[in-house]
Parts: C-alpha cells; structure tokens; sequence
C-alpha cells in the first residue's frame, strides 16, 4: 500500500533511466535492484511479479506500480500478448522505504502521456533532458499521491457529466467550444464542473478537452499528411503557437520535432 506522506516527501536525488520495454512472451527476471522503480503498463498490458520472499503482484492495463530497491523478482506476461501491451519504467534513486504496490490512476492516459515524454526525452542528447526527465517523474509521483488521497467519485456524479463526455468525444476539435457550453450541457454551473471533473478525473475541464485534442494532433503528426499548421486548425487551435505550446507541455517534444520521431 502507499504511503503518501513518504512518498509526497520523497527527493529524487537521480533519474537513472527511463524507457520503454516493448511486450514479450518471455519471462524476466531482476536481482536486487540497484534503484527504485516507477512502472506504467499500457492498456492491454498484464505481468505478474514474483518476489523472492514468495509475494506476489498482479499488474493490470493502464496501472502504476512500484518496485522498490534491493527487490529480486520474475515478471511474467498474463495472457495474449498485443502490440500495446508494453510497459513504461522509470528507474530513480531516493530514499523510500516502500513495499511494492499498484494503483490505478483517475487519469492514465494523462500519466501514460508523462511516462512517454520521460522515455523519449531520456534518448535524447540535450543536457537538459535528464532534468525534464525528472519534472515528469514528480508530475507522475505528484499524481499519484493525489488520486491516492481521493476517493473515486459515486457513480451518480459521474452520471452528470456525461453530456460533457459525449460532447467532447464528438466536437472536441470545435475551438468554439467552451467550459461555459459544457456547463449548460450539464445543467450545472462551471465551478461544479470543474469540481466533478477533477473528482472524477483528475483535471480540469479544459485540460480533459486539451489532452483530448493533442492525442488526435499526435494521430495526425504521425501519419505525416498534414503540416503543423493544418494539424493545428484540423484539432481546434486557431493559433499554431497556441497548439505548439499546450503540445510542448503535454507531451515534452514540439509538434515538428515529434513528428520526425514517427518517421
């Protein structure tokens, strides 16, 4: 189980490494780790870790988990193995005396999207991408705390927004839309709104609709038809600035940049 106040406390004095391990039938196996561990499992992802005092850990899609330092164990995949079943892993040094566990966060594709830019700024050679790294992992230590604190919202608050859900999933590259309009759909005022999403998912309003509009840009980048600018209008943004900002902060590359990546 996690500590919070220990784990909110935490210095990382380093990152050590930060990838991305592709899915593979074969177990694996770690003796006494030499750093702590953060790991994500993307969305079809399942592994069961065997520790070597006889624990044992089921890990599911779209989970956190920790592994602590000194901790030998085999990893084994649970089931069919997809192409999107790989996992993210975060190897850092800090003082923590936790024992392993999972969670799964309010908003995972928000902290997949953390995991992801680590794993990509870790490959880079810019002096600074070990710093940037480490931003990304206390965003992702920070969220984790967090939706460990707070309960999941009753299922009678989720019902509510549900307006705001269907409309966002249809229209979310409509600059006209707004966190006003999104209110008025759920007949609910916008500071109530803005309470039920973060109860229910972790951000704002406005950041669920951004995070929804830069995973649609990063689809487009990476098919490589459409230039920045056109990726920009074509996801709501009527500035390519403004849309070269929000997808620097989101996900830790430039538009241009990320789209070299996919080639």
């Amino acid at each position: 189980m996690l500590k919070v106040e220990e784990f909110e406390n935490a210095i990382v004095e380093r990152v050590a490494m930060a990838v991305y391990v592709k899915p593979s039938p074969k177990p694996d196996a770690h003796t006494d780790r030499t750093y702590q561990g953060l790991v994500m499992n993307e969305p079809r992802g399942r592994r069961i870790y065997y520790f070597s005092d006889g624990r044992q850990m089921m890990t599911e899609g779209g989970e956190v988990f920790f592994l602590p330092r000194g901790s030998t164990y085999r990893v084994a995949p649970v089931g069919e193995i997809y192409p999107d079943s790989g996992c993210y892993a975060i190897n850092f040094s800090a003082e923590l005396s936790h024992e392993p566990f999972t969670m799964k966060p309010r908003n995972p594709e928000q902290v997949a999207k953390l995991f992801a830019s680590a794993a990509r700024l870790w490959k880079t050679s810019d002096k600074s991408a070990h710093l940037l790294a480490m931003s990304n992992l206390y965003n992702i230590m920070l969220t984790v705390c967090k939706d460990a604190k707070k309960a999941y919202s009753p299922k009678s608050k989720e019902k509510i927004i549900i307006p705001a859900m269907e409309k966002i999933a249809t229209d979310f590259s409509d600059s006209s839309l707004t966190v006003e309009s999104l209110a008025e759909l759920c007949g609910v005022s916008e500071v109530y709104l803005r309470k039920l999403f973060r109860d229910i998912h972790g951000v704002s309003p406005k950041e669920y609709l951004m995070q929804r509009r830069i995973s649609y840009a990063e689809n487009l980048l990476a098919a490589g038809d459409f230039s920045v600018g056109k990726v920009a209008e074509m996801c709501g943004y009527g500035e390519p600035c403004h849309f070269s900002r929000e997808f620097l902060r989101l996900v830790g590359t430039s538009p241009s940049k990320y789209r070299e990546t996919c080639k």
